[in-house]
């Protein structure tokens, strides 16, 4: 009796401790098969996207470079007016249509009128005549690039650097009176001239003068000029001006003198 009472015990041991080993193996089984699809789950997405990619997302706004900005309202206003439109950007397009500008203001005209920043003009490179006349410019570098420029008004301005001057070879007409430069080199390319104006300026020496075969016009009048040999041989001039000048010898003009139907001066 005993015995069989022993057996017994040692069966049901036996059986609990087989249940529990069966628990076991489940509960850890179970977090391995739960566990494998979240780790995908996550790691999925995040490797989709680079740095590079998030970066790119974020910066796709492109600049408007088909756009002239002004900085001067006033040259903004006289280039509306001439293209009429008062509103709404001014495409680099649009600005290629205008062909002629004038905003040449008088003398005595108020502060607030007068322009004193050309920047955005250099996108106008259509340009064929061009008044500027009694603003407050000292800087002309934006009109370096108006190639297509055939008449220019500048005079009234206090210009103190001529350079962007130099390769408006189509120029005819050109006023620059009252110009503050110091070299006047860069007109010598300017070989296609008929009209000049540059009196009341600080040239000396007319020598950047002497290859404009074709001038008819020229005003030197107020100026430190001495020399004026350098225009015996523009036989086309029939307007010169030479008053209020150093020169005391015009004889070097007396072959060019019978052609000048106005002059202020008189040979000996």
């Amino acid at each position: 009796m005993k015995t069989m009472k022993a057996a017994c015990l040692a069966a049901v041991v036996a059986v609990l401790v087989l249940g529990t080993a069966a628990c076991g193996s489940s509960t850890t089984d179970d977090p391995v098969t739960s566990a494998a699809p979240s780790t995908v789950s996550t790691a999925a997405p995040a490797s989709t996207l680079s740095p590079t990619t998030q970066s790119t997302t974020t910066t796709t706004v492109a600049p408007l470079t088909d756009v002239v900005v002004f900085n001067d309202p006033l040259l903004e206003k006289g280039i509306r007016a001439a293209l009429n439109k008062p509103t709404g950007d001014i495409t680099l397009a649009e600005a290629a249509t205008l062909k002629e500008l004038e905003l040449s203001i008088e003398f005595e005209s108020p502060e607030e009128m007068r322009i004193k920043d050309l920047s955005g003009l250099e996108h106008f490179v259509n340009l064929e005549q061009l008044g500027l006349q009694f603003h407050w410019l000292s800087d002309i570098s934006p009109l370096s690039g108006l190639t297509h420029l055939k008449a220019l008004g500048l005079g009234g301005n206090s210009i103190k650097d001529i350079t962007p001057l130099a390769g408006l070879t189509q120029l005819d007409f050109l006023s620059i009176f009252n110009c503050e430069a110091t070299d006047y080199s860069p007109l010598a390319n300017l070989t296609s001239l008929r009209v000049l104006f540059i009196g009341l300026s600080k040239i000396s020496d007319l020598s950047v003068l002497s290859g404009m075969k074709g001038l008819e016009q020229l005003q030197l009048g107020n100026t430190p000029v001495s020399d004026v040999t350098p225009l015996a041989g523009l036989i086309n001039l029939r307007t010169l001006e030479l008053k209020d000048t150093a020169v005391t010898d015009f004889s070097p003009l007396k072959d060019i003198y019978p052609n000048l139907t106005e002059k202020d001066f008189e040979l000996d």
